[in-house]
């Protein structure tokens, strides 16, 4: 008859390496709109642009989830691109359901927060001429919606003000490679007939050492 310190303590350790495969994904959702009044050389009316927020609450999993901060926020005005890579401010929460769907968003995302008006946070190319940073953004329904610092910028087209912030506007969240990379993740290829090694954390090992000392102990007076 198995002693039930061991039987428990084995379960605690399967538990372990089973779980330290799991790691902490960021997740992004998109709003798809058009530029409406504008001021931006180069960027017409009608042009499409997108904001991307890439958010990460250390779960790996879109379903369930509510997301309270936002890491990084990507503009696409036609053909340009803009990475702002401090976070964003953001009021209230994205919510999903268990299927992933979004039930809840924020009611304001801005780009006017500590930290955001450095240039160094930012990272802009394709315009012409050159953007000029650092940017003041908002996505809370009020306009403009993007201004740089020379005192250009837009509102949306679809609303005649500013950005919406329901949910079905925005995009289901999907995983991404990185906090500041809207790339979709692909999940690396399977090796043929080899066998995944888990990684654990120092709190893990030390309490993965211990139960190996107990179960050892365990077995010593047994014998």
């Amino acid at each position: 008859m198995k002693n039930p310190i061991f039987t428990l303590l084995s379960a605690a350790l399967l538990t372990l390496a089973a779980s330290a495969t799991a790691t902490a994904a960021p997740f992004a959702t998109t709003y798809q709109g058009r530029v409406g009044f504008t001021t931006m050389t180069g960027v017409p009316f009608d042009t499409p642009y997108t904001v991307t927020l890439i958010m990460d609450n250390g779960g790996t999993t879109a379903g369930s989830q509510a997301w309270n901060t936002v890491a990084c926020a990507i503009w696409r005005i036609g053909g340009t691109r803009v990475y702002i890579q401090a976070g964003p401010g953001a009021n209230s929460a994205a919510t999903t359901l268990a299927d992933g769907s979004l039930w809840g968003f924020f009611s304001a995302v801005t780009g006017t927060g500590d930290g955001i008006g450095s240039a160094s946070n930012y990272t802009a190319t394709g315009f012409s001429p050159a953007l000029a940073i650092p940017v003041v953004w908002q996505a809370n329904g009020q306009a403009p919606v993007f201004t740089d610092s020379a005192g250009q910028g837009f509102s949306d087209a679809d609303t005649s003000t500013g950005i919406g912030m329901a949910g079905d506007l925005w995009s289901t969240p999907q995983r991404v490679t990185a906090a500041c990379d809207d790339t979709p993740y692909a999940a690396p290829p399977s090796t043929p007939n080899a066998t995944p090694v888990p990684t654990l954390g120092h709190g893990a090992l030390a309490l993965l050492g211990a139960g190996l000392g107990a179960l050892g102990l365990w077995r010593r007076r047994r014998g």
